[in-house]
């Protein structure tokens, strides 16, 4: 599929961005952000792939776009996700854990879940574009360190108050 001429979503020091392919070369793409920048990219770092949109009207939609992802991802529970997989170890793209969460798989979905999932990496390891769920004991493993490390903190802000 040709992306010239559509908005997407590209990883970016591990960071989804927003931006426009004003031309694709073999796999380079040309872009633009929504500041004005120009990027070139390879393919493979695409993520999500939005609709098409003329380079003038570029600056509008990505904020709109950025706007409904923003929204979407704070309706995404992680957690919830990671149960719906029943503990199947394999990788799953954003764009099916969408559907599985909110039972469509429109770009904005699929990059809220790309995001929500990144920021929160209890349930789901990243690798690449796709996510691979942890199993039970990883989840019970690192729940365990996170206490712990939380229990260290507290107990040196009170210890810090004593002196």
């Amino acid at each position: 599929m040709s992306l010239e001429g559509r908005i997407i979503e590209f990883l970016d020091a591990e960071e989804l961005r927003v931006a426009y392919v004003r031309k694709q070369e073999r796999d380079r793409l040309h872009l633009i952000d929504p500041r004005g920048r120009i990027l070139t990219v390879s393919g493979d770092r695409v993520v999500v792939v939005h609709r098409p949109a003329s380079e003038g009207e570029f600056p509008a939609l990505a904020r709109q776009i950025s706007e409904k992802v923003a929204a979407r991802q704070t309706e995404v529970d992680v957690e919830l996700s990671w149960q719906s997989l029943g503990g199947k170890q394999r990788e799953v793209e954003s764009a099916e854990l969408a559907e599985l969460f909110f039972a469509e798989t429109t770009p904005e979905a699929a990059s809220a879940v790309f995001r929500a999932l990144s920021e929160d990496n209890l349930f789901f390891k990243r690798k690449g574009a796709q996510f691979v769920p942890k199993t039970e004991d990883q989840v019970s493993t690192e729940l365990t360190r996170r206490q712990r490390q939380r229990e260290r903190e507290e107990f040196r802000e009170r210890a810090v108050t004593i002196v």
